[in-house]
């Protein structure tokens, strides 16, 4: 079976051919390229994935394009990926990632002081929603919302190691006393829905409307970054026993 045979056979989409003027430049950057080594090589085609994505979406990414950003020749990134959809795989992967060190990294811990896991959760709470905010394409991505390219089933062991780290450390601080009694994991539920429609609403524009109404639509400049920090506030504070409150 020839090369173009079993991209075919794998749903890949084969490699545009590159001009034969480009040859000689091309195989010189991929005998560069390979002189980095594989992995850096991927990592830098992911990157230049991340950047088209953040600038216009999905369809602005190609696999020519990225190949064109690193300097390679535009057969070269199919050594590392199968195609475009493989490469967003790859994106959706890192953006897990990120969050997950923004949400993990900050849960309270079996050795975090009662007094403490409202700040915990508040920090963890703050730092999804920011990820969520500085890099919305990239979120919306990762959450399946571009499936056409993105398949929700790949990513879901990520999501679910996510949410199990969450309810392990709501039942920590149960545990504690610092969280009030309840099911840890539909309270883990709840509180990412909640995440989630924060996140859409100020990427849609209408939390700073809501938010402007509330105040009676006089006008007046609305503090964003300061009501959200006070709606994920009184978010943990629902979670957390009475008398705890995150600052």
């Amino acid at each position: 079976m020839s090369a173009a045979q079993r991209r075919a056979a794998a749903g890949a989409a084969p490699p545009e051919p590159a001009d034969s003027t480009d040859s000689a430049a091309a195989d010189s950057a991929d005998s560069a390229a390979d002189s980095t080594g594989a992995a850096d090589t991927r990592r830098r085609l992911i990157d230049a994935a991340w950047d088209m994505l953040a600038a216009g979406g999905p369809e602005a990414v190609t696999m020519r394009g990225v190949g064109e950003r690193v300097g390679v020749s535009r057969t070269a990134p199919y050594r590392h990926f199968r195609g475009k959809d493989d490469l967003l795989r790859a994106v959706a992967l890192r953006m897990m990632e990120r969050m997950w060190a923004e949400v993990v990294g900050n849960l309270p811990g079996p050795d975090t002081a009662p007094e403490e896991v409202p700040g915990a959760l508040l920090r963890a709470f703050s730092g999804y929603v920011r990820l969520g905010l500085e890099a919305p394409e990239h979120y919306r991505l990762a959450h399946g919302e571009h499936r056409d390219h993105v398949d929700e089933d790949d990513l879901h062991d990520s999501a679910a190691r996510m949410m199990e780290e969450c309810v392990r450390a709501v039942a920590e601080g149960q545990r504690l006393g610092a969280i009030r009694p309840g099911d840890p994991w539909r309270m883990v539920l709840l509180s990412t829905a909640a995440l989630h429609g924060v996140i859409t609403l100020a990427l849609s524009g209408h939390l700073a409307k809501k938010l402007s109404g509330h105040r009676g639509g006089r006008g007046e400049p609305t503090d964003v970054e300061r009501e959200l920090h006070l709606l994920l506030a009184d978010l943990v504070a629902g979670l957390t026993a009475p008398g705890l409150r995150p600052e």
